[in-house]
């Protein structure tokens, strides 16, 4: 992990975030990319105007920049980490944030999951859809009360075992990093499914995922988010990872409103997504 993407819009929920983004960046020796987002104007000033359209963009790239180096400033007394600051000028917070992340080559998006105001928040409703669906790195989102402490427990919610193992395999260096063990878990709805393909499902992830500090679980539940939360609590996790694919994975939580719901739960823990994006990406 070499580049880490802190998007903020200044808020204190953005700020702990920071703080996560921070942690990650000393830990793996990587740069951090502060990021703000600004709108386009969206009317060229008359022929009259003492600016041209270029110079009042100018203008509020600067005055982004100048805030975003004061937001980050009594976050960075105690560190020597290598900072960048990256100012974008969008008409959508998530293009903007896109655009950075593809011209620096990220290797992860830090974000808080609420916002300053309900037409620009970082990770709910739209922002977050477009994010996790199209984002090439994983998309971090940390819930307003989480405390960076490193980690300890990782949950891995299973659903597909060829792009499990292939993910699980991706974060087991994060998870190793910290000394953290992963588990993954397997919600099958009915029980003669899980009794036909338990044993399978077991032995062919077992096989697959290299990471020796990790276990696999299976439940039995028609409520698949409801399980997955209660597993969080009894694992004591303090990292969920999702894995997005079409029609389902967070695409198919938030249709049913689901992640607001395992951040009323578990609020303090923060859920990590991949895409198909980010795993085709290669470094």
């Amino acid at each position: 992990m070499k580049k880490i993407v802190h998007p903020t819009d200044f808020s204190k929920n953005a700020s702990t975030a920071l703080s996560f983004a921070i942690g990650l960046c000393e830990t793996f020796n990587a740069e951090l990319i502060l990021v703000s987002i600004g709108d386009l104007p969206s009317v060229r000033p008359s022929s009259s105007s003492l600016f041209s359209f270029s110079e009042i963009e100018r203008k509020q790239g600067l005055s982004l920049n100048d805030k975003l180096k004061s937001y980050a400033k009594p976050h960075l007394t105690d560190t020597d980490l290598q900072v960048s600051y990256r100012v974008a000028l969008n008409s959508t917070y998530a293009k903007g944030i896109l655009e950075v992340v593809q011209d620096t080559k990220a290797d992860l998006i830090v974000a808080g999951t609420k916002g300053q105001s309900e037409l620009k928040q970082i990770l709910m409703g739209s922002t977050t859809k477009e994010l996790v669906s199209t984002a090439p790195c994983p998309v971090l989102a940390i819930p307003e009360k989480a405390v960076f402490d490193g980690f300890n427990s990782i949950v891995y919610a299973s659903d597909d075992v060829p792009k499990d193992i292939f993910i699980i395999n991706k974060v087991a260096p994060f998870a190793q990093a910290f000394g953290a063990r992963i588990s993954a878990l397997h919600v099958f709805k009915k029980e003669p499914k899980m009794d036909a393909e338990k044993s399978d499902y077991i032995q062919e992830i077992c096989e697959g995922v290299t990471y020796s500090n990790f276990k696999c679980d299976t439940r039995v539940s028609p409520d698949v988010s409801q399980t997955l939360v209660d597993y969080v609590i009894e694992n004591k996790a303090d990292l969920l990872v999702l894995y997005e694919k079409e029609a389902k994975g967070i695409r198919k939580l938030f249709r049913k409103g689901r992640v607001k719901e395992f951040i009323d739960y578990v609020a303090t823990v923060p859920l990590m997504s991949y895409n198909t994006h980010a795993l085709q990406k290669k470094r």
